[in-house]
């Protein structure tokens, strides 16, 4: 049996569930540290439509918690242990799209990733995360349009004076899942991480002066959907090619009437194509107009 040292530490004259209370909701220490030493995308999606980022992560942070320390035995070097049972930081996505969503813990779904504890209080947490996070995207070159979109962690309680966020990876790791297609590899995301980086920012506001720290991931991404190169452009092209074809024909001739039907009709459904996706972004005039 393995015996953690300070884990009644806090309310150690508290007994019940009061104590245990204290003991999830009270800090390791009066400044704690929270590393975060690794952020890996594995899934990038954008909904065009709702400004919305999609992101499927792993986000991998640490911090010491000293009522956990133990002595190894039987060469048990570290243990998994629930974050229901042990202090875990609030750290919260700042610009989600869902109202409170807590890294780690999605809404109706139980956290079943468990974290790893080691005989000097470090605690390891590496939960798989899907973030909703808000992004203005910009389709004026749309389909060779890029977008930049941010992530902004951070603790939603506490300041920077007790929960202090730090860096130890400053880069963004990506490890979309690919496959070995006839052409190149292949992915089930249309998006290209062209750069991405990990900055740590401090705020401070008029109703606190604490510092309160947030760590902003932020991607650049471009659009890489080859399908667009025959829904988009072939296409175009046709029509390009349908136009010369009916002003090289002579006026008289009733093939001229057939092919100015039908280069009027695909010029119109393509305008309604492209105009359903490009009004949908912000920085088109017409919802500029409207927000005026």
């Amino acid at each position: 049996m393995i015996l953690l040292r300070g884990l009644q530490a806090p309310g150690a004259g508290v007994k019940g569930p009061l104590a245990t209370e204290l003991r999830l909701t009270t800090l390791p220490a009066r400044t704690t540290l929270l590393r975060l030493r690794r952020f890996t995308l594995k899934h990038i999606d954008i909904d065009e439509e709702k400004q919305i980022l999609d992101v499927d992560a792993w986000v991998i942070y640490e911090w010491t918690d000293s009522r956990l320390e133990f002595v190894p035995q039987a060469g048990i070097e570290k243990l998994a242990m629930s974050p229901k049972e042990i202090w875990m930081p609030d750290l919260r996505l700042y610009n989600s799209v869902d109202m409170f969503q807590r890294l780690g813990r999605r809404k109706q779904e139980s956290d079943s990733t468990l974290t790893l504890v080691y005989p000097d209080g470090r605690v390891l947490y590496a939960p798989p995360a899907k973030l909703r996070a808000s992004c203005v995207t910009d389709l004026t070159y749309w389909p060779h349009d890029k977008h930049n979109c941010s992530i902004v962690l951070g603790s939603w309680v506490h300041h920077g004076h007790t929960l202090d966020l730090r860096l130890v990876a400053k880069e963004v790791k990506v490890d979309v899942p690919e496959v070995d297609g006839p052409d190149g590899p292949l992915s089930r995301s249309e998006w290209k991480v062209e750069a991405g980086n990990i900055t740590r920012r401090q705020n401070s506001y008029e109703c606190c002066p604490e510092p309160y720290v947030s760590l902003w991931v932020t991607l650049i991404l471009v659009r890489d959907a080859p399908a667009f190169a025959w829904i988009i452009k072939i296409p175009v092209a046709g029509m390009c090619i349908l136009t010369v074809v009916l002003f090289l024909l002579p006026p008289g001739a009733g093939e001229k009437l057939v092919f100015g039907g039908l280069c009027l009709i695909l010029d119109l459904l393509f305008i309604a194509y492209t105009s359903n996706v490009v009004s949908h972004a912000y920085s088109h005039p017409t919802h500029s107009a409207v927000g005026v």
